[in-house]
């Protein structure tokens, strides 16, 4: 059986490059709260990404005239293509393959009590060959089929929920509420905050954690973030890797099957430059991250 582990990556140059850490000048005393932070920043970006903002996406594209669909289309689902199976189902194909199907039982999430259902399909190739070249190893939601469950609860904010069928499982269970718009084109579009919790599972790939003599060293690895929203997240801007919060508070605990276990906490703090700013509690130790 392969060994769900997780290697906490070190930051790549280009990222380092983005961040001017305080903590330097404190020896760098909440550096390994602030690895797991980014980790499972990456693990949120890939959600939101693949996900979540597939529902907003493809509803804007339904509710859309028909001259404007193939413009959004091209816009909001480049990779794919859209077609239409049954009166109530659609999918998005990635070449020949179908990657989403999304069961939308005619309604658009705009609607009160509107439900939908999405399903997305693995990759036809084998998981494990697809993120060689990324150090946080995110597994969760992908390796397996995966259903995504969405509801309109007041008409300006949708529950979204979903389990991984994998043991231990992994799941999210979210609450987005708009803060001046009915209905949103994507989280990462509009003034959305976001609530609930969620547990992302992480896999070792065999390409970190090894010396120079080709072994495994003795780095602790977390194999599961488990995160509590404690106060509701406002979404400030992203990076093709990291979404940047410019308001709210998380609380992580990371963990692997030996108990092992770091808890953290980060509060986001948006000043009046036009930065945002990570206030991470880990250890007794509190230190700010631009």
């Amino acid at each position: 059986m392969k060994k769900v582990i997780f290697f906490i990556a070190l930051l790549s140059v280009s990222f380092n490059s983005c961040y001017v850490e305080e903590a330097d000048l404190a020896e760098n005393r909440t550096q390994k709260g602030k690895l797991i932070y980014d980790t499972w920043s990456f693990a949120m970006k890939n959600t939101v990404t693949d996900f979540i903002n597939i529902a907003f996406h493809f509803n804007y594209w339904l509710e859309a005239p028909a001259e404007e669909k193939n413009s959004i289309e091209d816009s909001l689902f480049s990779n794919y293509k859209i077609r239409k199976e049954s009166a109530d189902v659609w999918q998005l194909l990635k070449g020949s393959q179908i990657k989403y199907r999304i069961y939308c039982i005619n309604q658009s999430l705009n609607n009160l009590g509107a439900r939908w259902n999405i399903v997305r399909y693995p990759d036809s190739y084998p998981y494990s060959d697809l993120p060689y070249y990324n150090s946080y190893s995110f597994t969760s939601f992908y390796s397996d089929t995966m259903e995504l469950a969405i509801s309109n609860l007041t008409g300006r904010k949708w529950h979204v929920w979903m389990n991984e069928n994998t043991t231990p499982k992994t799941f999210i269970d979210f609450t987005f509420t708009t803060d001046d718009i009915i209905m949103p084109i994507g989280v990462d579009n509009e003034n959305m905050s976001l609530s609930g919790n969620g547990t992302f599972r992480f896999n070792y790939l065999g390409f970190n954690g090894i010396n120079e003599e080709g072994e495994e060293d003795d780095t602790k690895r977390y194999g599961f973030i488990d995160f509590t929203i404690d106060s509701p997240l406002h979404y400030h801007s992203g990076s093709t890797l990291f979404l940047f919060w410019k308001s709210g508070k998380v609380s992580l605990e990371a963990y692997n099957l030996y108990q092992d276990t770091i808890k953290i906490e980060a509060t986001f703090l948006f000043p009046e430059a036009n930065y945002n700013t990570i206030q991470l509690t880990y250890n007794g130790v509190t230190e700010n991250y631009h």
